[in-house]
C-alpha cells in the first residue's frame, strides 16, 4: 500500500505598505542627513515615510500579517529628522540666548 504525502508550501508574505512606509522613512532620513539636498525634502519624506509606517503598524496589529518590525522600524526612521531638528532648533535658540 503507498501513502500519499501531501507537500504543502507556506509562502510567508508581507504587507507592501510596511515595506514602501520603511524605504520612504529611510531615504528621507538619508536626504535629510545629507548637506547638499537640504533638510525640507528629508522632512516631507520622513513624513510621508512615518504616516504609512504608522498606517501599516496599524494593519498589522488588527490583522495576523508580517511587515510588523519593517513598519516599526519606519516609524522610527520617519521620526529620527523630526527629533534632529527639534534639538537644532532648541540648540539654536539656547544660543541665540545667551546674547
Amino acid at each position: 500500500m503507498e501513502q500519499q504525502v501531501e507537500r504543502v508550501q507556506t509562502v510567508q508574505t508581507s504587507n507592501g505598505t510596511s515595506i514602501a512606509g520603511f524605504v520612504v522613512s529611510l531615504v528621507g532620513l538619508v536626504i535629510y542627513l545629507t548637506p547638499c539636498i537640504g533638510t525640507i525634502p528629508g522632512l516631507l519624506l520622513s513624513v510621508i515615510g512615518f504616516l504609512l509606517s504608522a498606517s501599516a503598524l496599524r494593519i498589522t496589529k488588527s490583522a495576523s500579517g508580517d511587515g510588523r518590525g519593517l513598519a516599526l522600524a519606519g516609524v522610527i526612521c520617519g521620526g529620527i529628522p523630526w527629533l534632529l531638528l527639534f534639538l537644532q532648533v532648541a540648540a539654536c535658540r539656547s544660543f541665540l540666548g545667551a546674547f
